[in-house]
């Protein structure tokens, strides 16, 4: 807002403006943002293309290799689910590098909040998995229901991923 001493009402400020130290004038904001062609942005999009193509050619070597014991064992339904997340967590910087619009102003964050949590909630299934199916069944009486099968697997991942929901789409 903006004040002459003559003046008896404020004046709103236009979007790209702040004020001045006195409140008196206008001074146009200064955009800095990560841009792809300064040093910095460039090592960034090309670490996370790379991450980003390392990731997606292990999700595509446990597709491929789908039906061997070792994939079997290791729980391949979480294990795609963590891969792809960890695939999507790996385009996520992307819409922070450049001049931000509208479409990736409202969505950056929300996309990289849910699918980060995601990936960090799908690490921490694979161990309580591991556990619950090397356990003896009189040990876990609350786990042993659902214990090797996947179609209750994702609870684990609901309450953080909810969460995560939750507070960026408010």
């Amino acid at each position: 807002m903006t004040m002459t001493p003559d003046d008896a009402a404020c004046e709103r400020h236009p979007e790209d403006e702040w004020p001045d130290m006195e409140k008196s004038w206008c001074i146009p904001k200064m955009l800095d943002f990560v841009s792809y062609h300064e040093p910095l942005g460039a090592v960034l999009a090309v670490c996370t293309a790379l991450l980003f193509l390392l990731a997606l050619a292990i999700l595509g070597i446990f597709v491929w290799h789908h039906h061997t014991p070792i994939i079997q064992a290791s729980n391949h339904q979480l294990s795609y689910l963590l891969l792809s997340s960890l695939v999507r967590c790996f385009l996520g910087p992307f819409l922070f590098i450049g001049h931000r619009g509208p479409f990736t102003c409202a969505v950056r964050q929300a996309a990289f909040g849910v699918t980060f949590t995601t990936c960090v909630s799908t690490v921490l299934a694979k161990p309580v998995m591991v556990l619950a199916a090397f356990q003896p069944p009189g040990q876990i009486p609350r786990l042993g229901g659902w214990r090797g099968h996947f179609s209750l697997a994702p609870s684990p991942l609901s309450v953080p991923w909810s969460r995560q929901t939750c507070v960026h789409s408010g």
